[in-house]
């Protein structure tokens, strides 16, 4: 699925998962994902709002992964689009991608589950 960066007034970017990828990959009932940043793996907190009024995940450490992706030019300064894969149950591989990969499918061109 396709997902966007959002950044926040406190600092903190977040990802903007979509409230029609909600309903099909996040169980109402989950607490924590599992996100997979490069070699990276970390627990990731899932709020009761994300099935409601704001679909999104939020996380220090995943926000400084996403902020050093900017500062290396891997994903640009404003709103980016990110492959979030699904790998596992409740697993997430995260791959910045460019705007031109973006299709309108679940998974873009070049990715697979």
């Amino acid at each position: 699925m396709v997902v966007y960066t959002r950044a926040k007034v406190d600092g903190v970017t977040s990802l903007q998962i979509g409230g029609g990828n909600v309903k099909e990959y996040f169980s109402p009932d989950v607490r924590l994902i599992e996100l997979e940043l490069d070699q990276v793996r970390i627990l990731c907190p899932v709020e009761p709002t994300l099935s409601e009024d704001r679909p999104e995940i939020h996380d220090r450490r995943l926000s400084c992964w996403l902020q050093a992706k900017c500062s290396t030019g891997k994903l640009a300064m404003r709103t980016s689009p990110i492959a979030l894969i699904p790998s596992g149950e409740n697993v997430f591989r995260l791959e910045p991608m460019s705007a031109e990969l973006v299709a309108d499918a679940h998974f873009p061109i070049g990715y697979a589950a």
